[in-house]
Order: structure tokens, then C-alpha cells, then sequence
């Protein structure tokens, strides 16, 4: 479980309280920017395993099988997200005759 933000406050948030952030900024911000550590992205090598540090167990990050589709990408506070569920969410529950 994470969060991708492009909003220091949301970032700053997020950390105080937990829940682990990946800040999403232009290069040209990363002067004002304090990076306390920087993590190797997950690759094929992992088999989609990502070990806990502070408990025991994993999670597990495989394709779900049949894969659910992917409704919006982007970053979550854009008014194009909600656009994209609610046209999910009317395909979800129309009926063709």
C-alpha cells in the first residue's frame, strides 16, 4: 500500500502518518525537495513479491487473473478520475437489449 502524490502537503500527510509516498515532481523542484532515501523500483527478478519490513508476510503485486481493467491512470486529484469511474461504473450496469 502507497501513495504517488504530486502535492507536498499530501506527501508530507501521508509520511506523518504512515503510509509510505512516492513524490512525483519536475526535476527543476527537486533543490527544494528533501530526499531522506531512495528505494530500487521492484523488478521481474522479485516475482511481484514485496517483503514487509515491519511485520511478517508480503504482499503480492501479480496480474490478477482474468486482469481487471484499468479505469484511470494519472494523478488522483485531477477531475478526470472521477469521469473515468463514473463511465466504468455505467458500463458496469448497462444492459444491451
Amino acid at each position: 500500500m502507497g501513495a504517488f502524490v504530486d502535492d507536498l502537503n499530501a506527501a508530507h500527510d501521508l509520511f506523518r502518518t504512515g503510509i509510505p509516498v512516492w513524490l512525483i515532481c519536475h526535476t527543476r523542484e527537486l533543490a527544494t525537495v528533501r530526499i531522506d532515501k531512495l528505494v530500487d523500483a521492484i523488478d521481474e527478478s522479485a516475482n511481484h513479491i514485496i517483503p514487509l519490513h515491519d511485520a511478517p508476510g508480503f504482499i503480492d503485486t501479480q496480474d490478477e487473473s482474468p486482469e481487471h481493467p484499468i479505469v484511470y491512470q494519472g494523478l488522483t486529484h485531477k477531475a478526470e478520475r472521477y469521469l473515468a469511474m463514473a463511465r466504468y461504473i455505467c458500463g458496469l450496469y448497462s444492459y444491451s437489449i
